[in-house]
């Protein structure tokens, strides 16, 4: 079994009826879209772990599964042995929670000119009612339409280019908002960038 090195912790209860059968869908939902999934089995033949990954280093989901087909752990990979993010299992139920469910934080200055690349990826995996905007230099949130990563199960995200050309100072904090379906409570977290740009010295 690999272990992934991970951030600390959040926690715990049960779901309800009506919640667990949509949670029952989306792991079913795993099992059965594997297309262009890398699977590997246990000896019965029934599924230990599915990856969804995005390049050839597994930046994306890992769902682990219990030889009777229970999922065990849902980890997003920041590489083949680093977790950002991990949800630990017991019998389809939710455990304990490690990490932010803002999954991974791409960031940029050399895709156009004097401006920053920002791309963030959102796990849904267990919340629901998810809300993310952002905020530049202290100023006000602004929320943002999530798309959904085609290549992720459960994993949305939003980019953005941000003119700099007149900042000394770029600070970009996404703020996440979201229910946790084991125990309906509103869950806040928040990401932050904060680079300080030299000036051009002619």
């Amino acid at each position: 079994m690999k272990a992934f090195f991970i951030l600390p912790i959040l926690c715990i209860t049960l779901l309800s009826c009506a919640e667990r059968d949509s949670f029952a869908s989306k792991i079913l939902n795993v099992k059965n879209n594997t297309k262009g999934k890398v699977i590997n089995h246990f000896s019965n033949g029934t599924i230990y772990e599915v990856y969804d990954s995005v390049d050839e280093d597994f930046l994306g989901g890992r769902f682990e599964f219990t030889f009777d087909g229970n999922l065990k752990q849902y980890s997003f990979l920041c590489d083949n042995t680093r977790a950002s993010y991990i949800e630990h299992y017991l019998d389809d139920k939710i455990q304990k929670v490690e990490g932010s469910p803002i999954v991974y934080s791409l960031s940029s200055a050399d895709k156009a000119k004097d401006s920053m690349y920002v791309k963030r990826f959102i796990s849904t995996m267990s919340y629901k009612n998810v809300k993310v905007g952002y905020s530049i230099n202290n100023r006000e949130f602004v929320s943002v339409d999530l798309v959904d990563e085609a290549a992720l199960n459960y994993v949305k995200s939003f980019e953005k280019f941000v003119n700099v050309s007149e900042m000394n100072r770029f600070l970009f904090v996404t703020k996440f908002s979201g229910v946790r379906i084991d125990s309906d409570k509103t869950i806040i977290f928040y990401d932050t960038l904060d680079i300080t740009r030299r000036k051009k010295v002619y």
